[in-house]
């Protein structure tokens, strides 16, 4: 259930920063751990599409591959 519960405090985040790419990398990783591929995958894409930088960039692409 924790989650669950981050899933639900980054969407929180991401209505005040929508275009924030740590907060889409970490709702990504957020959606990926219990599983839910699709939606860490757009989730993930939209980070880099929004400058995700450094080894997070590396870890989000390792996933999406």
């Amino acid at each position: 259930n924790l989650f669950t519960r981050a899933v639900w405090i980054l969407k929180e985040a991401f209505k005040l920063e929508p275009e924030n790419s740590l907060i889409h990398y970490h709702l990504g990783m957020a959606y990926d751990a219990p599983g839910n591929k699709e939606s860490a995958s757009a989730t993930l894409k939209k980070a880099i599409k929004f400058g995700l930088k450094g080894e997070y960039r590396n870890v989000a692409k390792s996933l999406l591959n």
